[in-house]
């Protein structure tokens, strides 16, 4: 059997407006154990389903590549 340790529970606003101290991701960056991220703004949305004009592959393949570098 797993531990189960306590949850805090924190509102969405809260965690929108002060995400890396909710999660402390500095103190996980510190320690090697995650990796502060490159890029800011928001996240792209993933392509329309069914959309002719993407090319859905080409778009991944992109991706991929782009974050191995």
């Amino acid at each position: 059997m797993g531990h189960t340790l306590p949850v805090e529970r924190i509102g969405v606003r809260e965690l929108d407006q002060n995400t890396s101290q909710v999660l402390g991701l500095d103190r996980l960056v510190a320690a090697g154990r995650a990796v502060a991220p490159t890029n800011g703004g928001p996240v792209p949305l993933p392509p329309k389903l069914g959309d002719q004009n993407e090319d859905v592959a080409a778009t991944l393949a992109a991706g991929r590549a782009e974050e191995r570098w």
